[in-house]
């Protein structure tokens, strides 16, 4: 996170955002300035948020001296911890993401963070947020999209490029299967489901 007069927050803002989205934490190392003796605070680092519309209500994590016999550990609501005196540099601010049980456990015990913050955040076993990306993703699809007539039949290279695309799936779904990875349920369906539509459009034909 810049020093303000470094300039805008706007690369640190979009890596929080990307992560969150995906579910995952953010480590924000906050600016200093050794030549001015200049160091950014936890509570300055939250200014810089909320001055860019960051949900007050966004849970975060302030860290000061890490390591150090003194350090000090706080967690909760964005606005809440940025009311807290976190003393002597150097600071930095962790924003999580989807939280696992003993990280929940641990930003309670070490961190003091009320556990009613902690509410909804716990991390989705991984088939059930598969689960959800690709309904969302489809819904988000199926609601914009627009269809056109096909200006021609299909060609043979173009139905090939189809297959190769199933096969490409296939080989993903063992790729996955063999680190037991649920992605490889969404590889097969993502194989099953253009096969489907190519018996649909009457340009092959088979039996599950």
């Amino acid at each position: 996170m810049p020093l303000p007069e470094k300039g805008p927050a706007d690369t640190v803002l979009r890596g929080i955002e990307e992560n969150f989205s995906a579910g995952l934490h953010t480590l924000v190392l906050l600016d200093l300035d050794n030549e001015k003796n200049t160091y950014m605070s936890v509570t300055q680092a939250i200014g810089r948020l909320t001055e860019a519309g960051v949900d007050p209500d966004t849970l975060v994590v302030g860290v000061a001296r890490l390591g150090h016999t003194d350090s000090l550990i706080k967690a909760g609501k964005l606005t809440e911890v940025a009311t807290m005196d976190f003393g002597e540099a150097p600071h930095c601010l962790v924003v999580p993401g989807s939280l696992h049980f003993l990280e929940e456990d641990a930003l309670k015990a070490i961190a003091g963070c009320p556990p009613e913050v902690l509410k909804g955040r716990r991390v989705k076993p991984e088939l059930d947020r598969l689960i959800d990306k690709y309904i969302s993703g489809c819904h988000r699809v199926r609601e914009a999209m627009k269809t056109t007539p096909p200006p021609t039949p299909p060609t043979q290279a173009q139905i090939q490029n189809t297959l190769d695309h199933v096969d490409r799936y296939l080989a993903d779904a063992e790729y996955y299967k063999a680190d037991k990875k649920p992605t490889a349920l969404t590889s097969v369906a993502y194989a099953e489901g253009i096969l489907d539509a190519l018996k649909l459009l009457g340009i092959t034909d088979f039996e599950w």
